[in-house]
């Protein structure tokens, strides 16, 4: 199956009608200059925040996924006939969830996920926010492949890839607000290419950019191999994707198919 991919590597505001208008015109794109089949967007894009923002005016700008914010992106995605995925910050009461959605081309909501791993981590407390989801993303049938999905500082639990690779993923999706920081942009590099590469799958991550995030954006084949990368600034990377080339790959390095899962219980 062949696929046609747009990652949106965007610079996020707390202004989500501004963020809406945004993504609609890099929809627009996608599909006119690229015929693109998905479009992917950053973690928590739609309704971003800086680190000036209360906790308060935080939770103010939670939607919730019967929302405005949704209800935009699905006349979107069937306006141009193309899936999109998308992190937005959910309400969810005191604290919100972390969530990704992913609409098909006719603007459904095929299934949402709460980001289950907190950013807990140097000098952040992602749990004083959200609240942690409890179900893994299970892998989605779409026309051009099998898909799995895994949100930033989830791509440091290597389990989380491996098992949606066993479960059949050919492409993960990383939807990533990937945080400025001594190497982290080298981090992100690594971490990405090596979750790609240990499962042989193609690898798309979009990341905020500028403000507190890195960029670095980047579209990685099953070898680790980076196809495409972002700088700092927004941009929009591409490619074509033929999962009948995971075959191919997998009977040169089938380190899936050499697994002794008798070890691992």
């Amino acid at each position: 199956m062949k696929g046609r991919f747009v990652v949106a590597q965007m610079e996020g505001t707390s202004d989500p009608g501004k963020n809406v208008e945004k993504a609609r015109k890099v929809v627009r794109w996608a599909k006119e200059e690229k015929k693109a089949d998905m479009v992917l967007f950053p973690e928590t894009f739609l309704n971003y925040v800086t680190s000036e923002i209360t906790m308060e005016e935080r939770v103010k700008l939670a939607q919730s996924l019967d929302g405005p914010f949704v209800k935009k992106m699905q006349e979107i995605a069937l306006q141009y006939q193309t899936w999109i995925v998308f992190g937005m910050r959910e309400y969810a009461g005191e604290k919100n969830y972390n969530t990704i959605v992913v609409l098909d081309d006719q603007g459904k909501m095929v299934t949402h996920y709460h980001k289950t791993h907190l950013y807990d981590a140097f000098s952040t407390k992602e749990s004083d926010e959200f609240l942690a989801g409890d179900e893994l993303f299970t892998p989605i049938e779409t026309p051009f492949g099998r898909i799995g999905l895994f949100v930033c500082y989830e791509a440091r639990f290597p389990e989380i890839a491996r098992k949606l690779a066993l479960e059949g993923a050919q492409i993960l999706l990383m939807p990533t607000a990937w945080v400025q920081g001594k190497r982290k942009r080298e981090q992100l590099e690594i971490l990405a290419s090596a979750r790609a590469l240990e499962n042989t799958v193609y690898l798309l991550a979009a990341n905020l950019c500028a403000g507190q995030c890195t960029g670095g954006s980047m579209i990685i084949d099953p070898f680790g191999e980076i196809l495409e990368q972002a700088e700092e600034e927004e941009k929009c990377l591409f490619a074509e994707i033929d999962t009948e080339d995971i075959d191919r790959i997998r009977n040169t390095l089938p380190s899936l198919r050499n697994r002794r899962d008798e070890l691992y219980s």
